[in-house]
């Protein structure tokens, strides 16, 4: 193990980190799968609200995570981190993406790579995109902060869990889509498929549910 750090990110809405415990959940899976030691959920929880109350945060994120090296114990820490909320033109009119052929190699772990975020956010700037959407073989599996969904006449589709980091957001709104009864399918998309949806939205802790306006130069409906 050399170099690895795990994290979260919670959203404070009104002084109350959102989905503490499914934000945990996926902690403790992340570190399973790296044979990594955790702290205990109450030592964390009380970590999170020391931070809201002594800074007094209604609104934003925290990040909480563990680094690994082979020469040091592993090292806790959790902080006020900068947030990018879309704004309500964004909302309203959905935002524009763009394709970026990447790989990540854990997808189901919440793992900090470097240098995939400094490309991934130059490439943002370059092509004002407010996000991109990773590729593997011209296969379409997550956007690079967030997961992504694709609505086709009564069917929403999205690629499927293995080759995503399973997002908390998502996981809700799949549980919701279900109890809706609308028909979800899980299913490996590729980029020349995406002619063949009307709609697509991404979810994540920052994005919450945000319409998709365009992919490069492929447009779809908003709201």
């Amino acid at each position: 193990m050399d170099g690895k750090i795990i994290y979260e990110v919670i959203r404070v809405i009104n002084n109350i980190p959102l989905f503490l415990e499914e934000h945990f959940l996926r902690f403790q899976i992340s570190a399973s799968i790296l044979q990594i030691a955790i702290p205990e959920i109450g030592f964390v929880k009380n970590s999170i609200r020391r931070l809201i109350e002594t800074n007094n945060l209604h609104t934003g994120n925290i990040r909480y995570q563990i680094s690994v090296t082979n020469k040091k114990t592993a090292l806790w820490d959790c902080w006020i981190t900068p947030h990018h909320y879309p704004d309500s033109t964004q909302v309203e009119e959905g935002v524009k993406t763009g394709l970026y052929q990447a790989i990540r190699p854990t997808p189901n772990v919440k793992l900090w790579y470097q240098d995939l975020r400094l490309n991934t956010e130059q490439y943002l700037k370059e092509n004002g995109f407010s996000e991109v959407l990773l590729t593997n073989n011209e296969m379409i599996t997550e956007g690079s902060r967030s997961n992504c969904f694709f609505v086709s006449t009564n069917q929403i589709f999205t690629p499927e869990s293995y080759l995503v980091l399973p997002g908390v957001t998502r996981n809700i709104l799949i549980k919701l889509i279900q109890n809706m009864g609308i028909t979800l399918v899980e299913k490996q998309i590729h980029v020349h498929e995406l002619n063949r949806f009307q709609s697509a939205f991404l979810t994540s802790t920052s994005f919450g549910v945000l319409s998709i306006q365009s992919i490069d130069n492929q447009s779809f409906l908003v709201n």
